[in-house]
């Protein structure tokens, strides 16, 4: 999947971005332009469109990296509520 070609390019970079500005913002803007690029595939008027708006959305989609991040950084150490917080994390993706 071009989607998951994308996320394979830009996981180190969205986790630089996250350790330099903090997962907060790393997480906003993905959202934001994971809306956009959903947008764009959702609307695509040819194939090849299409495709590129989902390697794009695989590219600015840094959400889960810096979700478990947090987790594994809320959790502190209990290893029950770092599970726990984990499974909803990869569940709700």
């Amino acid at each position: 999947s071009f989607f998951m070609v994308g996320r394979a390019v830009s996981s180190i970079h969205w986790g630089k971005f996250a350790d330099k500005y903090g997962r907060k913002l790393t997480i906003q803007i993905s959202l934001i332009l994971s809306f956009i690029f959903s947008l764009f595939f959702g609307l695509a008027p040819s194939f090849t469109l299409a495709i590129c708006s989902r390697f794009m959305l695989g590219m600015f989609n840094g959400i889960i990296g810096a979700a478990k991040t947090s987790v594994t950084e809320l959790a502190k150490g209990n290893e029950i509520l770092e599970k726990k917080g984990m499974a909803l994390v990869l569940g709700m993706w």
